[in-house]
């Protein structure tokens, strides 16, 4: 029987070995000429290494979507866009990727850019980081500009959380005890609303991550919960931080600023979807951005307000509409009718129909130039009750508008007035866009070629930063001297396992 040690020594390369050849075939098989490749860069907690891990995306013929974790390599010295290049440049070659066209999705750090730009690479922006930018940026790191805009007493509860979750280390299973013995002391006259009162789930006091805005929202949340409320202050007078405790004006206030931060964790969730196209739903979810930041109440606080309109002047930066967003807006029949497709067209004096053929054209080679005679059409109506039908309809153009301006059309030409004049939402079926490709590739197989490369690239660089998760079960404590060669080879083994067991490797 071989001890632990002689396994893993020698059945992780074995293994590691048979997963990368068998990940090899399936991108030779499945990839024909484009793909998506997402990279981030995270460090081990431990000994402080940097490393890069890169993962591709790709949907195969039959509109399967695949996500492969190609490698987790360390990162020596200065993260400089050189070295990230040199990186790329290792792994084409090592997935034979040289000749595929490689769409990215990274942040915006410069030493990224730099690196993209060196590599020749094809770039979208993250929509996760710009969100997460939008987000924390405004609130945590504009408070300056808050202070000037909002009375001073409503300002320094952001202050007051930051420091709180900076001293609070409370053991929940030795709740704090009262002068009276009693473990939570009521406040009387307070109003708080039953969403924060639900006493089947009294959350522990959580801390924030500078890097994820789900975090902050996280400790808000923790930290209003009326069972919380009490033992925060006490824990303050305790560590004499009287004038860190929060009072009723500012629980309120911090109760519309988690009511408020819940209203993009629905948005990022579903951009940042692993399992199915994402990039097609980025348009719809900027203007439902736009719509809840444009959105006022009677109620609404002069700090509230500010944050408001602080985060709407810096969206178009953090969240921009660009010609891949619109593409996959149109590539999906339940957003053909989004407003803010004819204002981005109109910008570009062009129409729905000639863009989508221009992308063709730039992506797909072989169209023939037949000529056709097309009758107008319009977009048809649908009914569905699920998130996206009802964002699409409350953003789409009232009333119906005319498709067809031309008459005279090469094949690309013709096949996108064809696929927009017959457009149908209700087609799509349970939210799945790649099945309604599957199923139209024979009567739009110049669209489903473009729909195969444009719903393959992820909205976001989630992909990437999941391993971070995988990355912090790996190398603890206890095993923070794991060489970096063995740490990519664990985590690629791990996430890749399931796509390499269905063709049995």
């Amino acid at each position: 029987m071989p001890s632990r040690d002689t396994v893993s020594r020698t059945a992780l390369d074995d293994v590691y070995e048979s997963m990368l050849d068998n990940v090899k075939v399936q991108i030779k098989t499945d990839v024909a000429g484009h793909a998506a490749i997402t990279f981030d860069i995270w460090s081990d907690k431990y000994r402080h290494l940097n490393y890069i891990t890169l993962t591709l995306h790709y949907l195969t013929t039959d509109f399967e979507l695949k996500s492969f974790t190609l490698c987790t390599k360390l990162i020596e010295g200065k993260k400089t866009g050189e070295k990230i290049q040199a990186i790329l440049l290792d792994i084409k070659e090592c997935f034979d990727l040289q000749e595929k066209v490689l769409h990215s999705v990274t942040d915006a750090g410069s030493n990224v850019k730099r690196a993209i730009s060196l590599a020749a690479l094809d770039s979208h922006l993250c929509l996760g980081h710009g969100l997460h930018n939008l987000i924390v940026k405004t609130v945590r790191y504009r408070l300056p500009e808050l202070e000037r805009a909002a009375e001073k007493e409503q300002i320094e509860f952001l202050h007051s959380l930051e420091r709180v979750s900076e001293h609070l280390e409370m053991d929940e299973n030795e709740p704090i005890i009262d002068d009276e013995g009693s473990e939570f002391n009521s406040v009387s006259g307070l109003q708080t609303s039953d969403e924060f009162c639900n006493m089947n789930h009294v959350p522990s006091i959580k801390t924030s991550s500078p890097t994820r805005w789900h975090s902050m929202l996280a400790m808000l949340e923790s930290l209003a919960h009326f069972c919380n409320r009490n033992p925060v202050n006490r824990m303050l007078s305790q560590i004499s931080q009287h004038d860190l405790k929060i009072y009723q004006q500012e629980w309120n206030l911090l109760e519309d600023l988690i009511r408020f931060l819940r209203e993009f964790r629905e948005v990022v969730e579903m951009l940042s979807t692993q399992k199915t196209a994402s990039l097609n739903l980025a348009l719809v979810f900027h203007l439902e951005i736009r719509d809840i930041l444009n959105s006022l109440s009677d109620e609404e606080t002069l700090i509230m307000l500010t944050l408001k309109n602080n985060m709407l002047a810096k969206l178009d930066k953090r969240f921009p509409i660009t010609d891949k967003i619109v593409v996959a807006a149109l590539l999906d029949p339940r957003f053909i009718n989004l407003s803010q497709i004819d204002t981005y067209l109109e910008q570009k004096n062009t129409t729905r129909a000639a863009f989508l053929a221009e992308y063709i054209k730039i992506h797909i080679s072989g169209e023939s130039t037949t000529m056709a005679t097309l009758a107008p059409a319009v977009i048809t109506s649908f009914s569905n009750d699920s998130v996206l039908s009802k964002l699409s309809k409350k953003h789409s153009c009232s009333g119906t508008s005319s498709i067809l301006t031309s008459t005279e059309c090469n094949e690309a030409d013709q096949e996108c007035w064809m696929y927009l004049a017959a457009a149908n939402a209700c087609d799509v079926k349970d939210d799945d866009i790649l099945n309604y490709w599957q199923n139209k590739k024979k009567t739009f197989p110049l669209l489903s070629e473009l729909a195969r490369i444009m719903l393959a690239i992820p909205a976001t660089s989630t992909p990437s930063e999941r391993v971070f998760s995988i990355a912090g079960l790996t190398v603890t404590v206890k095993r923070s001297r794991l060489s970096p060669v063995r740490v990519n080879k664990i985590i690629f083994i791990n996430d890749n396992y399931t796509l390499c067991k269905k063709t049995q490797f």
